[in-house]
């Protein structure tokens, strides 16, 4: 949670990585090739570093206002619902 100008936010902060498709083949033969990872000659950390550099990052972070609800009664977690126990999703 989120202190911010007398407001309360729950703050929630995302990374995506992902690996373009071709930039996948590559790698991932060179690791489950015969001279892959289970040889003792193969470079751990170059073959880290190559895949580290084909991947794609982006961070996002969200912030919701819910100074309305801190400290209220409302609790959707044990509030009942359709789903029994109160989980909030099917079994």
């Amino acid at each position: 949670m989120v202190n911010h100008n007398g407001r309360k936010y729950d703050a929630l902060k995302f990374e995506v990585t992902g690996i373009p498709g071709k930039d996948w083949e590559e790698p991932k033969e060179e690791w489950e090739g015969p001279a892959g990872h289970e040889s003792p000659e193969f470079d751990v950390p170059a073959h880290q570093e190559k895949r580290n550099s084909r991947t794609i990052r982006s961070v996002a972070e969200y912030w919701f206002d819910i100074t309305s609800f801190q400290g209220s009664a409302l609790d959707l977690r044990t509030q009942s619902t359709s789903c029994d126990q109160g989980r909030p999703y099917p079994s």
